[in-house]
């Protein structure tokens, strides 16, 4: 019984002690630094991919980052200035659909409902053309997540559109 007592302590014992010990391995160090940098670079893409605007000129920073086990997490806000970049007005595809629509449908219109729907399309019209010619600046926050350094730098990250009202998966950038 003694020796049985005594196994079951050394082994409680033995149990406690391992869980308690942290291994003395030493960690890499990551470069915050680099890990900055593909954060922007992430965001920037990500922000820049709307295929119908021209942009003048766009800017990232890095309001918090977080690298925990390698493991990335950062909110980044961007800057950017743009004009649309439509050769003309009715490429934008409200606008071609509108114009799309009265050509399909007039012949069903009465004279008046016409004029309402291309006034409309003129209102419409004159506001493309003022954004194609007038540069507006927006800025967005994201929230920027990697599993790790090496899905980083593989360009690898899930996008969240990072406001106070609407904090959701708004993307991913791949390579």
């Amino acid at each position: 019984m003694l020796v049985t007592v005594t196994i079951a302590v050394v082994m409680i014992t033995s149990m406690f002690a391992l869980g308690v010990r942290e291994p003395k391995v030493a960690k890499a160090e990551v470069d915050e630094t680099e890990v900055e940098a593909l954060v922007k670079k992430a965001a920037l893409i990500f922000a820049n991919s709307i295929p119908h605007d021209k942009f003048l000129s766009s800017s990232a920073s890095v309001i918090e980052l977080n690298i925990i086990d390698n493991g990335i997490e950062a909110i980044v806000n961007t800057e950017q200035t743009f004009v649309l970049g439509y050769k003309n007005p009715y490429d934008e595809p409200y606008l071609k659909g509108k114009t799309r629509w009265l050509a399909k449908n007039e012949s069903k219109l009465t004279a008046e409902e016409i004029n309402v729907a291309e006034t409309e399309i003129k209102i419409h019209e004159d506001w493309v053309k003022w954004e194609m010619e007038v540069p507006s600046t927006i800025y967005a926050p994201y929230k920027i997540t990697a599993l790790n350094l090496e899905e980083a730098r593989n360009g690898n990250f899930t996008v969240y559109l990072w406001t106070d009202i609407d904090r959701v998966k708004n993307g991913t950038v791949q390579n």
